[in-house]
């Protein structure tokens, strides 16, 4: 069975799965919103180690934004 109709293969193309992102300095959640690809996980690992990978968009500065304006306002 194919996971959407539009494509012939059988990869995932349209699932929404929630991201849940710890880190022992942050704060409150932050909405990342809908992001463009799982890949925007493994660059945020990546960059959290110092590295890169070829594909996807880190979300950790705007985990480190958030954690930057409740330090100010606490």
């Amino acid at each position: 069975m194919r996971s959407d109709p539009r494509w012939a293969t059988t990869d995932h193309s349209r699932e929404y799965v929630p991201i849940l992102a710890y880190s022992p300095g942050g704060g409150t959640g932050v909405n990342l919103g809908v992001r463009d690809t799982l890949a925007d996980m493994g660059q945020t690992i990546a960059e959290n180690f110092g590295g890169t990978i070829p594909h996807g968009k880190s979300f950790l500065s705007e985990m480190r934004k958030r954690r930057s304006s409740e330090v100010a306002m606490g």
